[in-house]
Formats: C-alpha cells, sequence, structure tokens
C-alpha cells in the first residue's frame, strides 16, 4: 500500500501495518495527478488541476493530525498491472481500516467505513455520515444499521447486496463488478476489455464460497421477454449485472439473517458445485407446516444445466 506524506506529498510504500491515515473517495475529473507526476516532481505539476484536490486533501488530513492519505490516482502505479489487481482487491479493506474518509459530494461510498466526512468543491466540510444518515437511508436503500457500521453486511443475502449496487454506473464496465469483490470477500485477477464478462466471473466466485441460493434470486431487466431475445452470450442462471437484482421499491425492508440461522442454512446446504455443463445443488427444505429452523429437513439434489 502506497500512501503520501501530507505535508511533503513525498509517497512511501507500506508493507502489513502502518500508521493511521486517512483516505479521499471522490469522482475523477478531467486532469488528475498520477502517480509519475508526484514521484518524478514534473515541472507542470501544481498546475494540473487535481494538484489542488491533493493539496486540500492533505490539508484536511493534517489538521485532523493525520500524518498520511491515500488516494487512487496517486497512490497506485497503473503501469503495474499486478499493483493495480492488489489495489482493486484491497480497495475495500483499505477503506475499512482508514481513521478517516473525505468524500468529496459528487462520490458516496457509506458502507465500510464508520467516520466518514463530507466536503463541497471548495472543501469545506458539509455533513458526517451521522448527521446524514436519514437522507443516505433514503438515497441508497440502504437500512441505518449497516450504514453506521451497528450491523455487519455479513448478515444478509448476496440478493439484498447486489440491490444495493444496482443502477451504479462505472467509467469501465469491469469495474460494476471489481468494486465489488471487498464486500463479498473475494479476490480476481483484473482483466480490463473483458466487459461484462467480469460480472459473470464474480458470480462464479462468489459461488465458491458461499451457499446463498438468493445468487439466482434476479430477473431479466426485459421481463417478459422470449428466450430468443436474450443474447446467446449471457448464462440463463448467472445475472447479466447488478441492475438484475433491483426492486421497485429500493427502501423494502431486506431480511436479516440470525447468526444461527446463518450457521443453519450453511450446514443444511453443503455441496454447491460448479461443473462445466452447469451447477449441482443439495438444498434442504423445510416439511413441518411451522417452517422453523428446528423442523425435520429434507434434502434434495437439483441439477441446474447452463444449456438452453
Amino acid at each position: 500500500m502506497r500512501l503520501l506524506n501530507t505535508r511533503t506529498l513525498a509517497s512511501k510504500q507500506f508493507c502489513g501495518r502502518c500508521l493511521p491515515y486517512a483516505i479521499l473517495s471522490h469522482m475523477w475529473e478531467g486532469e488528475e495527478v498520477t502517480h509519475q507526476d508526484v514521484r518524478d516532481k514534473i515541472p507542470t505539476l501544481e498546475s494540473q488541476h487535481g494538484y489542488r484536490k491533493i493539496k486540500e486533501y492533505c490539508r484536511i488530513a493534517a489538521e485532523q493530525r493525520l500524518e498520511l492519505v491515500w488516494i487512487d490516482t496517486c497512490c497506485i502505479d497503473k503501469t503495474s498491472n499486478a499493483e493495480l489487481t492488489e489495489s482493486i482487491n484491497f480497495m475495500y479493506r483499505w477503506y475499512q481500516q482508514a481513521a478517516a474518509c473525505l468524500i468529496g459530494l459528487s462520490d458516496l461510498p457509506v458502507i465500510g467505513q464508520v467516520k466518514v466526512q463530507f466536503y463541497d468543491k471548495d472543501w469545506n466540510l458539509r455533513a458526517t455520515k451521522y448527521g446524514l444518515i436519514v437522507k443516505l437511508e433514503s438515497i441508497t436503500g440502504i437500512p441505518a444499521d449497516f450504514l453506521t457500521g451497528r450491523a455487519s453486511i455479513r448478515q444478509i443475502s448476496i440478493a439484498d447486496l447486489m440491490s444495493w449496487a444496482a443502477n451504479r454506473q462505472t467509467t469501465r464496465p469491469e469495474d460494476v463488478a471489481y468494486c465489488l469483490l471487498g464486500v463479498f470477500g473475494v479476490k480476481l485477477p483484473m482483466i480490463y476489455g473483458e466487459g461484462d464478462n467480469a460480472f459473470r466471473r464474480l458470480q462464479e466466485e462468489i459461488i465458491l464460497k458461499s451457499n446463498d441460493m438468493t445468487i439466482f434470486a434476479w430477473q431479466h431487466n426485459n421481463v417478459g421477454a422470449s428466450p430468443a431475445q436474450i443474447p446467446a452470450s449471457r448464462s440463463p442462471l448467472l445475472a447479466h449485472s447488478p441492475d438484475n437484482f433491483s426492486r421497485p421499491n429500493k427502501n423494502e425492508i431486506i431480511t436479516i439473517l440470525s447468526m444461527n440461522n446463518a450457521a443453519m442454512s450453511a450446514s443444511t446446504n453443503s455441496e454447491y458445485i460448479v461443473k462445466n455443463k452447469g451447477f449441482c445443488i443439495t438444498s434442504s427444505s423445510s416439511i413441518s407446516p411451522k417452517r422453523t429452523w428446528r423442523s425435520q429437513m429434507k434434502a434434495s439434489t437439483l441439477f441446474l444445466a447452463l444449456g438452453r
């Protein structure tokens, strides 16, 4: 992890644990400062539009007694595919571990970070996450308990997590999948140019790690379309994008699993195998009319083919 010194703007590579740092979340603009610009101290550095952003960001972090900052524009050597892959795979964790997250109001990452501050374009503090919690819940559709960290995203279904990412806009189509790696706790190699295939790979990786069958609880955006109208490149079992998990009412109450129920679900849906022609799933269903977790469970094995 490469961090900038808030006073000298010199970058330093850290392996393992490091001092407390702030992290900047922002919308990329026309002339951003790169790692090479900072490293080489190019003559035009201070005249670049993105340089003022970095200077103001470092000033605010220093005022909060933080000596180090991370910003994606200049703390990642994007000419190194290995470093880019590592950064994208670990970015969610870096947000979690940051002492503070400073957000330009054009951006809105609010999960996984406790101390979040919102700044306007002139870097004046406008609000904190706790001060805007009601509005954030309404805009994002994410319940306040998850925004504040009182509830863990590990307690809810894959379909619910996917629904939160519905309608997200990214510059590169692959980033729709890559930005969710930390949320689902999986890692993928970066293959820019693969397009929508990145989201398919994400789902396959999630399936290898989790037995939560709500990953299949999605629908085509063109509901009512015949199979002939659905592109042949799309799997009939896997969603095309997080948009397929969207709900008409984004603020509808999600199902929160207790830790006991989550453990029971894991034990009763034990077999989940990806094969070359489809998925082999061992599922369990209750045969008691009371539908409680203490009911007698009946196992069944399903094979879902990927072909048409």
